[in-house]
């Protein structure tokens, strides 16, 4: 006769397995979905509004600090508890770093570019009243991102500012032009806590 004890411990065992299955099919799932969303939402202002656009100038502002751009690896789903503290780690290592909301863990390789920018602020479009943050790159800065996005067109690359992962686009096209806009599904305060992350600000 078998165990009702052992025939609990087996039925706690096959609910656990079935868990950590369906939890590993939903991460397969929501991983690629985030990243085509955010991609999206990420590119020139011409491609944004989806006609020709001026440019748009490149506002003078304060010294801030180079913003770092490594290729992204891989990206799973996490919790706070399971960021890593602390250092960035040498610029030409592999790093694992969290987003903004601590519920993404990226493995980041070795920086590829920095780029300097004059400028980042939050913004409403008229659009669609959205939030997004419009980025100025120096001349320089906006050549060698230019050239950076021609050479890895369906990649998905991380802006990195003080161990945190601000935002990681996909590159559908080359990106010429001095100022960026990063898009999403952002509310105000959280615009206004990426543009303060990518300036630099505490």
């Amino acid at each position: 006769m078998t165990d009702p004890a052992g025939r609990e411990a087996a039925r706690n065992r096959r609910r656990r397995w079935i868990a950590v299955t369906a939890a590993l099919v939903g991460l397969t799932m929501i991983v690629p979905l985030s990243a085509a969303l955010i991609q999206q939402g990420f590119g020139s202002p011409e491609s944004a509004s989806g006609s020709e656009v001026a440019a748009v100038p490149t506002p003078a502002g304060p010294s801030i600090k180079p913003l770092t751009v490594r290729p992204v690896v891989k990206a799973v789903m996490t919790t706070p508890e399971e960021c890593p503290q602390g250092m960035v780690g040498p610029p030409t290592e592999t790093v694992q770093l969290c987003d903004i909301e601590k519920t993404a863990l990226f493995t980041l390789s070795a920086e590829a570019v920095q780029l300097q920018l004059t400028q980042a602020e939050a913004l409403l479009s008229p659009l669609n009243n959205s939030y997004y943050v419009q980025v100025a790159l120096t001349p320089e800065s906006a050549q060698t991102f230019s050239d950076f996005t021609a050479a890895n067109i369906g990649k998905q690359v991380a802006f990195v500012r003080g161990g945190v992962v601000v935002s990681a686009p996909s590159i559908g096209q080359r990106l010429d032009g001095d100022t960026l806009q990063l898009s999403g599904e952002m509310t105000a305060e959280e615009s206004e806590g990426m543009a303060r992350l990518l300036r630099d600000e505490a």
